[in-house]
C-alpha cells in the first residue's frame, strides 16, 4: 500500500471524524483524541515512520471498540484504515 492511498484513507477518516455527532462527553473526547492523532500524521510531508502508525493503530482500536455501537459507519470506516495499517 503506497504512503499516499494511506494519507487519503486518513483524510476521509477524518472528515467523517468532525461530521460525527458526539453522544456523550467521553466520546467528543474519543474523537478529537483521534482527530488529533490523524492531524499529525498528515502534517507531515515526509513519509511517517511506521512507530506513528503504530500509536494511531492503537488509538483506532480503542474507538472503533467504544464507537461499536453508536456510530457504526464510522467503525466501518475505521476498520478499513486499520486494514490499510496492517499492509504497511
Amino acid at each position: 500500500m503506497s504512503e499516499q492511498t494511506l494519507r487519503e484513507k486518513l483524510e476521509q477518516l477524518h472528515a467523517e471524524l468532525e461530521k460525527a455527532d458526539c453522544v456523550d462527553a467521553r466520546d467528543c473526547d474519543m474523537l478529537r483524541d483521534v482527530m488529533g492523532h490523524i492531524q499529525v500524521v498528515l502534517e507531515h510531508s515526509a513519509p511517517v515512520p511506521p512507530q506513528r502508525y503504530i500509536s494511531l493503530g492503537a488509538r483506532l482500536n480503542q474507538a472503533l471498540q467504544q464507537f461499536e455501537a453508536s456510530h457504526p459507519e464510522l467503525v466501518l470506516t475505521i476498520g478499513r484504515v486499520l486494514d490499510h495499517f496492517a499492509q504497511v
